[in-house]
């Protein structure tokens, strides 16, 4: 193997260059440019390790509620918040039974706000959801509603057609009726 003598002339002009470009540029400033360069790499390194560790975000959510389930939930909320689930289902079986007892009465929205049926719909027609007890009571009535009108829960036939709270009223009807249950603060009538 033979050696190649490089010209020093060639030499020398790669010595000078290098010289140059130490002399323009200051060491430390180099090497903290390496450094923040190195910082980044890792910090983005980080951060793909942190996104690797996080589970796949989940589909978003469309709750395809029909007016059905949305006007359960309101009279549920209204007539029974405060109940039990079973108290909750026999005010959503009471609405299901009505369905087709007069000519208007044609779905679950018609019997809910037909006129005098149900007090808070004269009274109160909203939801204060700004509040948190009020909104969990909603969504407590709207799950409900929506297992109800899924089949999910079976809302029972008992045949209770009406029913009332005895510590807030006394209807003209409730003579003609048999009570069935007491559930809550209400009584359930056939």
């Amino acid at each position: 193997m033979t050696d190649t003598k490089v010209p020093s002339r060639v030499f020398r002009g790669a010595k000078q260059e290098a010289e140059a470009v130490v002399a323009a540029t200051n060491v430390a400033e180099i090497h903290s440019r390496h450094i923040a360069a190195l910082e980044a790499d890792i910090a983005e390194l980080e951060a793909d390790l942190i996104i690797a560790r996080l589970p796949p975000a989940p589909e978003p959510v469309v709750e395809p509620y029909t007016d059905a389930m949305l006007c359960h939930a309101v009279n549920i909320f209204h007539e029974a918040r405060d109940q039990s689930v079973k108290g909750q289902r026999l005010v959503a079986q009471t609405v299901e039974n009505r369905i087709g007892m007069r000519e208007k009465w044609t779905d679950v929205c018609a019997v809910v706000f037909a006129d005098s049926q149900f007090s808070w719909t004269e009274e109160k027609p909203y939801i204060d959801l700004s509040d948190a007890i009020e909104r969990d009571a909603f969504r407590k009535a709207l799950n409900l509603a929506e297992a109800a009108s899924t089949g999910e829960m079976d809302l029972g036939d008992e045949g209770i057609t009406h029913y009332y709270n005895p510590d807030k009223a006394d209807p003209p009807w409730r003579t003609a009726f048999v009570q069935v249950v007491a559930e809550g603060d209400h009584a359930f009538f056939k």
